[in-house]
């Protein structure tokens, strides 16, 4: 009976007809019993079928901001960029009217004007820098460049190349914060107008680099199809932990430490009486550099993370050491290019 079984999948195999249903449904109407070892006939449970997601699904804002903080890379890398953006925007809003207070600039328009332009300047010089600084160190790390990958890779040639973007980004990020916060701690304590505007501009010169990485690896912490969703969620973040808040923490602190070097609506100068406070002026910028700690530890953090999951490889980790596997299948058009699923057959039979 076996061998008239193997005669009949051979008949239809050369028919043409090899689907296990079709030879099942032979079988039945032409009242043949069937070996319940024989792997040709698929047992009922594996040959359920699941439809895919139709391409293109979409879901919503809820599942997807769910799967961004499920992301641990991501979350680090935005509260690294939270921290930093605190450290720049509280030091530059009130650094003019320190400075003042510190007797380095005695007017306020021109205290304002002096640190405007040289913000300016290392901006304009830094951030395009640091672009070409992260494609040259990508490049000779073997990262191949923090160019996106195309739509057609396979899966897990993208996560892979995730990872290979966002290591030489945190690490070069890494870098740049903690040379500009070096150098920012100088103007600190800087005690005349040419160490203030020589440290400032070195300082913030890195500082600006580093906006470039920070991006890539923010962009690259989530998966290709939550990008978009994932650049705004991480902005939105450093805004609440970042420039937001620190403003107003850094002015009360003014307020609250330094009260007679506070300028008045119609002043442009400060009295004598702030003298005695300087030292006071000089805590409040010393803690703005320092609040740069917080974005080395965020990146710091995010690049142990990926770089451990670089050197075992494994995109998928059920222990949370790795972001990959938090991806949802409903954002993944290539793993769904068929309209159903199948499960897979396991292969009990002897010698198999």
């Amino acid at each position: 009976e076996d061998t008239d079984d193997d005669d009949d999948d051979d008949a239809d195999a050369k028919d043409g007809d090899s689907s296990p249903r079709r030879r099942r449904r032979r079988r039945f109407f032409s009242k043949e019993r069937k070996d319940p070892d024989d792997d040709d006939e698929e047992p009922a449970a594996l040959a359920i079928v699941t439809p895919g997601p139709p391409k293109g699904a979409v879901i919503g804002v809820r599942e997807e901001l769910l799967l961004c903080l499920r992301q641990p890379t991501f979350v680090w890398v935005a509260l690294g960029y939270a921290g930093y953006s605190g450290s720049l925007i509280g030091f530059s809003t009130f650094a003019p009217s320190i400075v003042v207070g510190l007797g380095l600039w005695k007017t306020m328009p021109s205290a304002s004007i002096a640190f405007s332009a040289t913000i300016a300047a290392s901006g304009i010089l830094g951030t395009p820098l640091g672009g070409l600084a992260l494609d040259d160190y990508a490049r000779r790390r073997g990262g191949g460049g923090p160019s996106l990958v195309s739509s057609s890779s396979s899966s897990s040639r993208r996560k892979k190349t995730r990872t290979k973007q966002q290591v030489p980004a945190l690490e070069l990020s890494v870098v740049f914060v903690l040379l500009g916060f070096l150098l920012i701690l100088g103007a600190t304590v800087a005690k005349t107008q040419a160490s203030f505007v020589g440290f400032l501009l070195l300082g913030t010169l890195p500082l600006f680099a580093a906006t470039s990485p920070m991006n890539v690896a923010l962009f690259a912490a989530v998966p290709r199809e939550n990008r978009a969703f994932g650049q705004a969620l991480g902005v939105m973040i450093m805004h609440a932990f970042g420039d937001v808040p620190t403003p107003v923490v850094v002015g009360a602190l003014k307020d609250k430490l330094a009260p007679a070097c506070t300028l008045g609506r119609n002043q442009d100068h400060v009295g004598d009486d702030c003298k005695s406070q300087q030292h006071r002026l000089r805590l409040i910028g010393v803690g703005c550099a320092f609040w740069l700690i917080f974005s080395l530890a965020g990146y710091a953090v995010a690049l142990a993370r990926a770089d451990r999951r670089d050197a075992t490889d494994d995109p998928t980790d059920p222990l949370g050491l790795g972001d990959d596997h938090l991806g949802s299948p409903l954002l993944n058009d290539d793993e769904h290019d068929d309209d159903e699923t199948r499960f897979p057959r396991h292969d009990n039979r002897p010698g198999s």
